[in-house]
C-alpha cells in the first residue's frame, strides 16, 4: 500500500468550485474504473481472491482518503463563507461594549486627592 502525504497549495477563491468539481469527478471516475475492472471470482476462497480483495481494499482506501479530503475542503469553505456574518456581529458588540466603558469612565468625577498637583 502506498504511503500518503499531505500537501498544501493555493488557488483563487473563484476557482474553488471548479477544483472541488475536478476532485469529485476524479473520485467517481476511479470508482467506475474499479467497478468495471472487478469481476466475481470463480473460487472465493482462493489465494487469487485474497490478493484481489487486498487490491480492492487498497484502492477503496485511497478513494476514501480523497473523499475525506474533498469533504474537508467543502466543510472549510462553508465554514468560511458562513462565519463572517457572525464575527461581524461579535465585533460590533465588542465595539459597543468598549464605547460604553469609555463613556462610563468619562462620567466618573475625580476626587480632590486624585488630582495630580
Amino acid at each position: 500500500m502506498s504511503q500518503r502525504i499531505n500537501i498544501t497549495y493555493s488557488i483563487n477563491f473563484d476557482e474553488l468550485s471548479e477544483e472541488t468539481r475536478r476532485l469529485y469527478k476524479y473520485i467517481l471516475r476511479e470508482l467506475t474504473k474499479l467497478q468495471s475492472s472487478t469481476e466475481l471470482p470463480d473460487d472465493f476462497l482462493s489465494i487469487k481472491t485474497l490478493n484481489d480483495v487486498k487490491h480492492l481494499e487498497e484502492r477503496l482506501s485511497g478513494l476514501s482518503s480523497r473523499a475525506s479530503d474533498l469533504h474537508s475542503i467543502i466543510e472549510a469553505h462553508l465554514s468560511y463563507t458562513l462565519t463572517p456574518a457572525r464575527e461581524q456581529t461579535s465585533e460590533e458588540e465588542q465595539l459597543r461594549s468598549i464605547k460604553e466603558k469609555i463613556s462610563s469612565l468619562q462620567n466618573i468625577e475625580a476626587t480632590p486627592d486624585e488630582i495630580p498637583t
